[in-house]
């Protein structure tokens, strides 16, 4: 087991060095992280806002998909179990924190100003409320959720399993919220993605299900 821990967190390493190193070459070929290209452009925080919703929701499925899988039990068969729910609490908290940058920059934003109090109540903003309102619900309820691991061994299996269903409702709303308000959601790539995603969690609660009846 320490031996199998040792390769998959190698790997994980070599992975991520990878990645990063792939990212830091695209932004220095790209120019995108220019101070130039930042200053002169009128519609950099409008594009953060969209590329940290976007990201956040990436990384929210991630998390459904990790944590359904745990579910189901397959997951012990290729990865161990400390190893597979730090996934699982790490991709939580990549999708809260880049959700809250969402919401922040909203503060900055000169098409669509917000106020702190729309950043907090949900359904106060002027502005698309329904869309506001289920974005603020959801991203508190992903906050409440990854706050709880540290706790899991305090919280009664009751408590533990209802907080953690509840994500099944607050990603439903963060999806309302992608469809209502975001700006991308009518080109082609954005509905195939949501339509993937989504499919593809319905077919892994599904499954969840289905073995949870064979037990």
């Amino acid at each position: 087991m320490v031996n199998n821990l040792r390769w998959i967190d190698g790997a994980l390493f070599i992975l991520s060095v990878v990645a990063i190193g792939l990212s830091v070459w695209w932004a220095g070929e790209s120019q995108a992280l220019h101070l130039t290209a930042l200053t002169t452009d009128a519609d950099f925080v409008w594009h953060m806002i969209r590329a940290t919703g976007f990201v956040s929701y990436i990384f929210m499925a991630g998390s459904m998909f990790w944590g359904l899988w745990l579910s189901t039990g397959m997951a012990k068969e290729l990865s161990p179990g400390a190893l597979s729910l730090n996934v699982h609490v790490t991709l939580s908290w990549i999708a809260v924190v880049l959700g809250v940058v969402h919401a922040l920059l909203l503060l900055v934003d000169d098409r669509f100003p917000h106020t702190v109090i729309n950043l907090i109540v949900p359904f106060s903003s002027s502005f698309r409320r329904v869309a506001g309102g289920m974005g603020v619900m959801g991203l508190w309820l992903s906050v409440a959720i990854a706050v709880s691991f540290p706790f899991k061994k305090r919280l009664t299996r009751k408590y533990w399993k209802l907080l953690h269903v509840s994500s099944y409702v607050g990603f439903v709303m963060v999806t309302i919220h992608t469809i209502l308000a975001g700006s991308d959601v009518d080109l082609l790539g954005m509905k195939v993605i949501l339509v993937a995603i989504n499919s593809l969690l319905m077919i892994f609660l599904t499954l969840r299900v289905i073995r949870h009846r064979k037990l």
